[in-house]
């Protein structure tokens, strides 16, 4: 049995959803997993953990963990599992969720030997500006990416073209997918490195993000 803040719970399912406000477009349906070690979601593209000490392992619905922890406010809860439910339990309020035994994540390896880079700290704000400069039509990816080099951010639909210059260097050249966009902005990055078909990112919060290549 853990012991744990439901607001803080919720916190961390904030960001990991990108639940700000309804949007949770990029992650919808996906599953969070308690390691024991961490809490770990992954949908595919997104892949982002947080170091959350469990006596358990096992994932359920994460926007549904989410409703359920926000239930409990500022509250300190008991968070445990029971054969096929995670068990949220304060006083005489309890709320089950059913385990997903397919609610597992592979073991992705991200390189270590690559050094974290720092990230300009005007990054997270002028990627979404540049966003609203690409096309929302995936058969064409050029123009659903935004291209960030040296200090400049550049984005276009193939009508409208922009530039954005940034306070600071990027030493790659950097594709990113408009869908990611909300993940960057929401988890305001402060260092990158890059491992085989991901781009990984990390911030101040110990949260550890990587969306494909």
């Amino acid at each position: 049995m853990t012991n744990l803040m439901a607001n803080e719970l919720k916190e961390n399912l904030s960001v990991m959803t990108i639940a700000a406000g309804t949007d949770r477009n990029v992650v919808t349906g996906s599953n969070v997993y308690f390691t024991g070690k961490k809490i770990v979601l992954y949908s595919g593209d997104v892949y982002i953990d947080k170091p959350m000490e469990t006596d358990f392992e096992g994932g359920v619905d994460a926007a549904l963990l989410e409703d359920v922890a926000d239930k409990y406010g500022n509250n300190e809860i008991e968070i445990y599992r029971v054969e096929n439910e995670i068990i949220l339990k304060r006083k005489r309020s309890v709320s089950k969720l059913v385990v997903n035994d397919n609610a597992t994540f592979p073991e992705i390896k991200f390189s270590e030997d690559i050094e974290w880079r720092k990230i300009p700290v005007d990054f997270a704000a002028l990627i979404e500006q540049a966003c609203a400069l690409t096309s929302n039509n995936f058969n064409e990816p050029a123009k659903t990416c935004i291209h960030i080099n040296g200090r400049k951010m550049e984005a276009s639909d193939g009508f409208h073209f922009g530039i954005f210059r940034m306070k600071g260097n990027i030493q790659d050249d950097l594709f990113i997918r408009k869908d990611f966009v909300k993940i960057l902005s929401k988890f305001e990055p402060s260092e990158y490195r890059l491992s085989d078909s991901w781009i990984c990112f990390r911030n101040g919060k110990e949260y550890f993000l990587a969306v494909r290549k």
